[in-house]
């Protein structure tokens, strides 16, 4: 069985992750490794928001940097991830639910297509919930991937919209050759409007 690894473990260390220079051929996936790790040390230096002071009305969007990697889970920020990709969160706290996307994905070797949609999102305790689905086409291959979120929580003073939305993903990935475990993790801010 996967071990979890917490939260917080998860995200705390990614700037040393990223003190050496990023050695991958691709610019915009070292970009990406570089933009999660400054989401990541903003939003875990914010502690987590009770649900309770989630705001009820209005809404809000989150948009940061995720990771996806084979059968195992790595720091967001590691130069060592299979993926990058931009995401983002639409959330309407009145109703509940929330919109998502991932998009822009990039791996060591290049641009990657394909974009994945949040399905039956919705505000969960104090985070959000739901699969991002799609295929993506790394080189060739068609990758069909089922992923949940996990483990998400809104960050921020209690007051007004949270500041940040940090989470785990976990989820299935399929080609015509193999299958197996997907997993990452994400972090995001607020986007004023």
């Amino acid at each position: 069985m996967l071990q979890m690894i917490s939260k917080t473990l998860l995200l705390v260390g990614v700037s040393t992750a990223l003190s050496g220079c990023l050695l991958t051929r691709n610019q915009d996936f070292n970009e990406a490794a570089r933009e999660a790790s400054e989401i990541a040390e903003f939003a875990t230096s914010l502690p987590e928001v009770d649900a309770a002071n989630l705001p009820e009305t209005g809404t809000a969007t989150y948009q940061g940097i995720a990771a996806l990697n084979y059968e195992e889970r790595l720091d967001v920020g590691s130069e060592n991830n299979d993926y990058f990709s931009d995401i983002t969160f639409e959330t309407d706290f009145e109703n509940g639910n929330v919109d998502g996307s991932m998009s822009n994905f990039q791996s060591p070797d290049g641009a990657v297509g394909g974009t994945l949609v949040l399905v039956d999102g919705q505000v969960f305790s104090n985070g959000v919930d739901g699969d991002f689905v799609g295929t993506l086409n790394d080189d060739g291959t068609e990758v069909v991937l089922d992923v949940g979120v996990s483990q998400s929580d809104f960050r921020g003073d209690g007051t007004g919209e949270p500041a940040a939305l940090t989470g785990n993903l976990i989820g299935t990935y399929s080609t015509d050759s193999d299958e197996g475990e997907m997993l990452g993790s994400f972090v995001t801010e607020f986007v004023n409007p």
